[in-house]
């Protein structure tokens, strides 16, 4: 079972936060803002509700993780100092990642420091137009020998409508596309690892 969860990328602008809030929301775990922009804090802010919103330094990750049953971690978009630190804390590492070119020629680099981390590893491809066809970021994704999660995360509306709100689009349209992509991939986490 997975309890702690790092949503991670070194490059910013691929929907790390939205992913983190969705899956804290879903899982009832406490969210750890440790990405300087401070996003999920933000939206956490404005939600005024669980889950629990703690902004905080990669650093204390660990000492956070025994304080808390389960938790996911929104990291910075950059490769910065401590960031092992975090990963290595985790049951998994769900590296996020859209079909863009500037995020696939980002993946090599994150995907070789979260191997260092020695953790397991799932990559997301996220924010696709509904209408793209995965399969060709699914080959780029075999020849980086990276382990990818069957479910895609489409560029919903409900997203950004829900995030203004300080909600996740599982609460804001429970029965919308968006609401079933996120909870086909809580459920594919728990089943896989």
């Amino acid at each position: 079972m997975v309890n702690s969860v790092a949503i991670f990328s070194g490059k910013g602008g691929v929907g790390k936060s939205t992913i983190a809030a969705a899956l804290a929301q879903l899982s009832d775990s406490t969210l750890l803002d440790c990405d300087p922009q401070l996003s999920v804090s933000d939206w956490g802010d404005r939600r005024g509700s669980s889950p629990l919103v703690i902004a905080t330094q990669l650093g204390r990750v660990p000492a956070l993780l025994q304080q808390h049953k389960k938790i996911v971690i929104d990291t910075p978009g950059a490769l910065v100092g401590n960031v092992i630190t975090a990963l290595q804390s985790v049951d998994l590492i769900l590296v996020i990642t859209s079909d863009r070119q500037l995020e696939i020629d980002a993946l090599p680099a994150t995907l070789q420091v979260a191997s260092q981390a020695n953790k397991p590893t799932a990559v997301l491809l996220n924010r696709l137009h509904p209408l793209t066809d995965p399969r060709s970021v699914f080959e780029i994704l075999q020849a980086f020998d990276a382990t990818a999660c069957p479910v895609v995360i489409r560029e919903r509306s409900a997203h950004y409508r829900a995030w203004t709100l300080g909600k996740t689009a599982a609460e804001y349209q429970p029965d919308g596309d968006a609401a079933h992509e996120v909870r086909q991939l809580w459920n594919w986490i728990q089943e896989t690892y």
